[in-house]
């Protein structure tokens, strides 16, 4: 083989790589589309009316799970999932269901009615937001010390918060109840 030979076997085999390269980018960006989430978690205060247009802290305390949806197309948010943290020894992937307020999340007496309350599953379209309200009490679900909070969504992702947002919900609690 000569010189020109390799020149061409080399041309041809960038020209399959180019056109792969094209089909996988118009599968990914027009045929097979999946929408991309944020999740935000923390802990928000309660705020209530004391007199004219005076807000005030009204004690009562909250774990907020914010979904994003940054598009592009629909998206059915299916559970608010969360994972325990895993030491060295356990490999498993060990997922629980958190179960969000399903009424009014200020009421002191609030209650969730199991995975499906608030409206879960709900779809929501590219741009819009959904929250998911849990109470915060020295029994909620961050006793059980959990290292991720996230929501599940229509293709069976799991989108978790920033690792960041769990460690301050955890301080928060550490602190708010030992």
């Amino acid at each position: 083989m000569t010189a020109p030979d390799y020149a061409l076997i080399i041309s041809l085999f960038s020209i399959v790589i180019s056109i792969g390269a094209l089909l996988w980018n118009i599968w990914q960006k027009f045929i097979f589309v999946k929408p991309t989430l944020q999740v935000s978690f923390g802990l928000w205060h309660v705020m209530q009316h004391t007199s004219a247009d005076v807000l005030t802290r009204s004690g009562h305390r909250l774990l907020v799970l914010t979904v994003t949806n940054m598009g592009p197309g629909v998206v059915v948010l299916s559970a608010c999932i969360g994972k325990p943290k895993a030491h060295w020894w356990t490999r498993g992937r060990l997922l629980g269901t958190i179960n969000p307020i399903h009424n009014d999340p200020a009421d002191p007496n609030a209650v969730s009615i199991g995975p499906f309350s608030a409206g879960l599953p709900t779809k929501i379209d590219a741009g819009d937001v959904k929250s998911f309200y849990f109470p915060y009490a020295k029994d909620c679900f961050l006793s059980e010390g959990l290292a991720r909070v996230g929501i599940n969504d229509t293709y069976q992702r799991n989108t978790w918060c920033r690792g960041r947002d769990i460690h301050k919900a955890n301080r928060a609690y550490r602190r708010d109840f030992g």
